[in-house]
């Protein structure tokens, strides 16, 4: 834990084996930890900085997102070629998305959650591909080939584009989520681009009205 205001580390927490992504809730208040070697997913009260659920998943769980509601987390099993999903009420998994149907070694590596909660995008680094998962069905409703080795993907705040790098062909596709199509792809991006994060719109502050007190 880092205390941002001083740049310093103020506790560290013993998890599982090999952590890996890491997820915390909207409100705050719980940090989900994938642990790729040992293949669960532990759970950190904020508060107190102490575990406080341990979740088995599938095999090499590697990054995690939370629904906007806080409600679920997404936790891709690299291995096992699934996602699964975690009630965060209760930290149970309820359900085991398999990412392309019929497919082995498509590895889901990186997810990311549309801001409306609808959608869930998994980036497949072993099949070079895109999941769409409706997160009310938990179901995959499309994939999207993209470059090869998809390691990231990020969602734009307004929900319309995902952008996903692509490690091996060092390019950044970019898909609309209203038709899940690939409609441009970005190239001369670093060699082997993995993560992908979105700037926010800049924050306009409120016009205010300045007035001269009565002497």
């Amino acid at each position: 834990m880092i205390d941002t205001n001083t740049n310093t580390v103020t506790a560290t927490v013993a998890v599982g084996a090999g952590p890996w992504g890491l997820a915390i809730t909207p409100n705050g208040a719980l940090a989900y930890v994938t642990n790729l070697n040992s293949n669960d997913v532990w759970v950190i009260n904020t508060a107190t900085n102490a575990v406080v659920a341990k979740v088995p998943v599938g095999n090499g769980p590697a990054a995690v997102a939370i629904t906007p509601n806080g409600a679920y987390a997404y936790v891709t099993n690299e291995s096992s070629d699934s996602v699964s999903v975690i009630n965060t009420a209760t930290n149970i998994v309820v359900a085991t998305v398999p990412v392309v149907s019929g497919s082995y070694n498509s590895g889901p590596y990186a997810v990311a959650i549309t801001p409306n909660g609808a959608f869930a995008y998994t980036a497949n680094a072993a099949a070079s591909t895109v999941s769409v998962i409706d997160t009310a069905t938990n179901k995959v409703m499309a994939t999207v080939p993209v470059g090869t080795t998809p390691h990231g993907v990020a969602i734009t705040p307004d929900g319309q584009s995902a952008y996903v790098g692509n490690e091996y062909s060092s390019t950044v596709s970019v898909i609309d989520t209203r038709t899940n199509t690939v409609v441009d792809t970005v190239n001369g991006v670093a060699v082997a681009p993995e993560g992908v994060a979105i700037k926010s719109p800049q924050f306009q502050p409120v016009p205010c009205h300045y007035v001269t007190p009565v002497q």
